[in-house]
């Protein structure tokens, strides 16, 4: 019985270093059966953002969320459609991918960065004043 415990943490410690962060790492809003990620409290530099949190899609990432959190890489789900303001702000990021199904891009989301490039989908149809700093080059699909 002991074993086989044992075995299951190793198990899920492995899918969880695999597959993304784990769930407890963020604080985060159910509304209207979608989660908005409020704030990142784990200690990762190099994190993947779940598609969902306690059965729920992750649509949204909240103002401020991931601002001034070391961050050197994201991977951000293809179930986000808002990413809000400032909620990259202020990191290490150097490259970010922003998936199809992003139409929000907020004020300085992603400002104080290292970005160089980001390629903004079509499916993007509001991005806030100084989303980006300004010396990244922004190219539209």
């Amino acid at each position: 019985m002991k074993k086989a415990f044992l075995f299951c943490i190793l198990v899920l410690g492995f899918i969880f270093s695999v597959y993304g962060q784990n769930i407890s790492d963020f604080k985060y809003t159910v509304n209207g059966g979608a989660v908005t990620i409020t704030e990142y409290i784990g200690s990762e530099n190099d994190i993947v953002i779940p598609d969902s949190i306690s059965g729920f899609p992750v649509t949204s990432i909240g103002e401020g969320a991931f601002c001034d959190t070391g961050l050197t890489s994201v991977i951000i789900p293809n179930s986000v459609t808002i990413i809000s303001d400032g909620a990259f702000l202020a990191n290490y990021l150097t490259n970010v991918i922003i998936p199809d199904s992003v139409t929000t891009i907020g004020r300085s989301a992603f400002a104080h960065n290292q970005l160089t490039e980001v390629i903004i989908p079509k499916s993007v149809s509001n991005i806030g004043v100084d989303a980006f700093d300004e010396n990244v080059k922004i190219i539209r699909e």
